[in-house]
This record gives C-alpha cells, sequence and structure tokens, in this order.
C-alpha cells in the first residue's frame, strides 16, 4: 500500500503497549513473543503501529509484541514498524502514544515529565480502566461502575492542562473531549487482513466469550434461553473468528465498554450481536448495523429467542453487519485518519509549560527511578518474609512432634523441661528471622 504522506523531517512515533507495573522512568525495550491470544486493545496497537508505519513515517513499537500478529498485520498492510531491543528516554522529536488504562499514575507522568509529545489512546471511556488524570480515582468493576463516572468533562479538561493529545475509536468519546476543550482524534478501526466469507451453513445458534469480564452477564442471560448457548473459550484470534462465523447470534452483555472490538469482528462473519443499551459509547450497536440493543440482561434471552423464530429478520441483520464492519474497518480510511491524527499533533502549538516539565523530569528521573527500584525490592522482600513465615510453621509442627516423642520415650525424664527449651530457642528464631525481614523491608 503507498504511504499516505511522506514528511521530510516527521518526528518518530512511539507506540508504547501496556507494561508491568512499576514503570520504569524509560521507555521499554520491545518485547517480542509468540502468543497469537492478546487483548483487544493490545491487537489494536499492533494495527495502529502498522497504519502509522504506512503513513512512511518512523515508527516504534516498544513493551509487549506479539511476532505472529504483527508479522500478519504488517505483511497485509504493508508497511512494518521497528522493535527496538533497548530501552531509551523519551526525545523532543518523539511523539508517544500509550493506552489509555492502568492505575499507575507513573506512567503518564513520565511522558507530562518528558521532551516528547504526548498522546493517550483512549479504547474506553476515561476512568473505567485507567486514571483519568484527576485526584481521588479508584478503579471499579465494569459490573458495578457507575457510567456517569467516566468520560467526565473534568478528565478531558486535565488532559488539555498537561498538553496531552488524545486518540479514540469512539465517536462519543471524541465529542465530549472536544466539548471540553481537549485536543482529540477519531482515528476509529482499521484492518488490512482479508475479509474471510462468512459460513452459509452456521451450526451454532448462539454464542458468547467465556473469556472476558462480561461472562457472568452472558451465562446469565445464556441459562435464561431454551436454546442452548455454546461459550467460546479463551482462543486465539484465528479461532474466534471461525467460532463467530459459526454462530447466528452473539450475546454480548457489556454494560458500559470501549467500542467493543469483538462489536466488529462478530457482524463481519454475519453473526447478529444481542448486546445492552447502557453501553452508549460502542460502535454499530444499532439495528441499521446489524445488532439488537436491548434494556436487561433478561431481555437479551428473549430477544435472541425471537430472531431465532425470524429468519428474515436474522438475514437481514446479518447481512447489515457484515456491510457495516467491513466499512467500519476499512484499512485505506484507517491510515489515512492516523496520519490525520499524527499531522494534527505535529501542527499543534506546543504547550508553554512543556520545557519547564521537560527541566523537572530530568531532575526527577533519578529518584524516580530508584522509587522503582526499592518498590521491586520491597516485593522481593515479602516473597522472602512470606517463606520464612511458612518455614516457622514447619518449625512448629515439627517440634510438636518431637514433643510427642520425648513424651513416649521417657515419661519420668523431665519432658515439660524439654519441651520449654525448644520452645523457648524456636520462638529466639523466629523472632530474629521477621525482625530482620521487617527490618530489611522498612
Amino acid at each position: 500500500m503507498q504511504a499516505v504522506s511522506s514528511p521530510d523531517r516527521a518526528p518518530r512515533l512511539v507506540i508504547s503497549v501496556l507494561e508491568p507495573e512499576p514503570v520504569s522512568w524509560e521507555m521499554p525495550a520491545a518485547e517480542p513473543h509468540r502468543d497469537t491470544f492478546i487483548a483487544g486493545g493490545f491487537r489494536t496497537l499492533h494495527e495502529l503501529a502498522v497504519a502509522a508505519a504506512a503513513t512512511g513515517r518512523e515508527v516504534e513499537m516498544r513493551g509487549p509484541v506479539s511476532l505472529p500478529v504483527l508479522d500478519e498485520l504488517a505483511e497485509a498492510g504493508g508497511a512494518r514498524p521497528e522493535l527496538p531491543g533497548e530501552p531509551r528516554r523519551p526525545e523532543k522529536d518523539d511523539i508517544v502514544v500509550v493506552l489509555g488504562g492502568g492505575a499507575d499514575v507513573m506512567r503518564f507522568a513520565r511522558f507530562v515529565l518528558s521532551p516528547a509529545r504526548f498522546v493517550v489512546a483512549h479504547l474506553s471511556p476515561p476512568g473505567l480502566t485507567g486514571w483519568p488524570f484527576v485526584e481521588g480515582w479508584e478503579i471499579q468493576s465494569y459490573l458495578t461502575v457507575d457510567p456517569a463516572s467516566v468520560a467526565r468533562p473534568e478528565h478531558f479538561r486535565a488532559m488539555a492542562a498537561l498538553g496531552v493529545d488524545i486518540w479514540t475509536h469512539m465517536p462519543r468519546v471524541q465529542q465530549l473531549a472536544l466539548d471540553a476543550g481537549a485536543r482529540c482524534s477519531f482515528i476509529g478501526n482499521g484492518d488490512p487482513l482479508p475479509f474471510v466469507t462468512a459460513r452459509a451453513e452456521k451450526d451454532l445458534p448462539v454464542v458468547y466469550l467465556e473469556a472476558n469480564g462480561w461472562s457472568p452477564l452472558a451465562r446469565q442471560a445464556a441459562e435464561l434461553m431454551e436454546t442452548p448457548a455454546t461459550a467460546i473459550p479463551k482462543s486465539s484470534h484465528e479461532q474466534l473468528m471461525e467460532m463467530m462465523g459459526r454462530a447466528r447470534i452473539l450475546l454480548w452483555p457489556a454494560r458500559l465498554t470501549g467500542h467493543g472490538r469483538v462489536l466488529w469482528e462478530a457482524r463481519s462473519q454475519g453473526a447478529v450481536v444481542v448486546g445492552l443499551e447502557s453501553n452508549l459509547y460502542a460502535t454499530g450497536l444499532e439495528e441499521a448495523s446489524g445488532a439488537v440493543a436491548v434494556s436487561t440482561v433478561d431481555e437479551m434471552a428473549q430477544v435472541a429467542e425471537q430472531l431465532l423464530g425470524d429468519p428474515a429478520r436474522l438475514a437481514s441483520l446479518s447481512e447489515a453487519g457484515r456491510r457495516s464492519a467491513r466499512e467500519q474497518v476499512d484499512w485505506r480510511s484507517y491510515v489515512e485518519r492516523v496520519d490525520a491524527a499524527i499531522c494534527d499533533v505535529e501542527a499543534a502549538e506546543r504547550d508553554p509549560g512543556a520545557g519547564a516539565r521537560a527541566v523537572m523530569g530530568e531532575r526527577l528521573e533519578g529518584p524516580l527511578e530508584e522509587r522503582r527500584v526499592a518498590l521491586e525490592r520491597v516485593a522481593e522482600l515479602d516473597r522472602a518474609l512470606a517463606d520464612s513465615t511458612e518455614r516457622v510453621r514447619v518449625l512448629d509442627v515439627e517440634l510438636a512432634a518431637a514433643a510427642r516423642v520425648i513424651a513416649e520415650l521417657d515419661p519420668l525424664a523431665r519432658p515439660r523441661v524439654a519441651e520449654a527449651r525448644s520452645r523457648h530457642l524456636l520462638g529466639e528464631l523466629r523472632r530474629r528471622v521477621v525482625s530482620r525481614l521487617v527490618a530489611l523491608r522498612s
């Protein structure tokens, strides 16, 4: 595929996949692996990196990278990002894009306090899966979180005040961000892989996903149905798509999430999605796109049964889903949107406080790196303390057994004196071990 644009001196784009906590002050090296089962958001970042490379720019991927997924996408998309083998600090010519998830504030602070231009890719509404740049936030369960607590105006205003750009594939999030005065580009979704022709004969009436946060609600809906529903287990992307191709209906009780990658994947295979109206951020959850939204989980089971009893309506929705899914992830359009988003970041006037924050970050790098090392050391000591505690428990058991043996061998040989002495020695050992470990941990 031809690059959409080839600027003479374009900044380097860095796509950083979510890292283990606590994070380092440096950007991590690429960590290639062979797993084909990766979360939907991670796969989206793989697609984003390939699309950015297809614009003719220099692109790096850092953090965990699935080589099988990247190889397949790069071959189909005609471009491939670099996978650097060494960590490094963000630089002035970098545009760093990170996934908007995780509770560790330092994931974001290290880029806000750096000379790089910083983009948060929100694949779900701010505050649902990660820190939304406000105080007093705690991550909530998908099953109980208040929809009014996410994507708040103050979330977007805080990001704007810190010079953070936002990319998203949710039109509603883009509009809320723009209304709050933040810079936000809609990039949508794209998939360079050719669409697999959906099966003409479908042998699974109803399916649901077993390996995601909504499985309790999906099982609840499935148990209410007279028609048996099939659970799709944790599997590779190819296996997932094969199961979708066999299905007539997908139960998808996501009460609040992002646009829902599975929405278009299911529709692309002709599976009609039955979801919940409460998911205001989903894209394609309406009849015109081949899906049906209802108000409750109980209602999902009822509507699914009704659809199975109405083959004409089911076929019409299935065809609408295939058509809309193909349009939603058209690769050329996606590369163009990504190119436009990068151009917007490049053209934006730098935040007047960016230079000062970069100097602060440079001065803080040493102490914050010491904090990270200290946290890792604390974790090691916690493990050592747990091991020692278990060893003391084993010694207690052995002592009790020894006391019983002494009593049986010589009831008149001062067993109580021997037991008391042994307990004293063991208690002293326990005190010294625990005291030493607690001191080290402190």
